[in-house]
């Protein structure tokens, strides 16, 4: 498993049922709120397995931007207006089932590779969510790792392709 940041294990590909484990305004590495071109703020929302498994995201609340915390809200069965108004206490612990990939580097038409020779790769928040009918019961997605011998593929991979400069 790999670990990121502050040593808390993070999801990786595939389908996961989390809770929404925190939820706060999008922030920089200096504390200063992150906003888009036109101003408007984004959310960090922070999803959590039962192993504490984690990975967040952040949600722009802007008018492109409305129709993923729609979606999002639209999984856990609370109404969203599209006005950039949600309340913590609304959506805290609330439970889904949200898809997870791997982000991998592409340098020159082949993936990064770290100095052991593995490729290099991020797990990525995808934007689909789906509602908890049962918890027991994944969504059936192809390309899930969970159902593919531990392979992601699919939209469960993500392939970015960078300049040296960027990495």
């Amino acid at each position: 498993m790999k670990v990121y940041g502050k040593s808390r294990p993070r999801l990786e590909a595939g389908v996961h049922l989390v809770s929404i484990a925190d939820l706060k305004y999008a922030r920089d590495k200096h504390g200063n709120l992150r906003g888009t071109k036109n101003g408007e703020l984004g959310l960090e929302i922070i999803f959590k397995n039962k192993e504490n498994h984690s990975i967040s995201g952040i949600f722009w609340l802007s008018d492109e931007a409305s129709w993923l915390i729609t979606n999002l809200c639209k999984a856990i069965g609370i109404p969203y207006e599209g006005n950039g108004q949600i309340s913590a206490n609304n959506i805290l612990r609330k439970k889904l089932f949200i898809t997870v990939a791997n982000e991998y580097l592409i340098e020159n038409g082949n993936r990064k590779k770290d100095t052991i020779g593995n490729d290099i790769y991020y797990p990525k928040l995808m934007t689909k969510f789906y509602p908890v009918v049962d918890p027991k019961i994944k969504p059936i997605i192809e390309g899930d790792p969970e159902r593919n011998n531990g392979i992601a593929s699919g939209e469960f991979v993500i392939e970015r392709f960078v300049t040296p400069t960027e990495i």
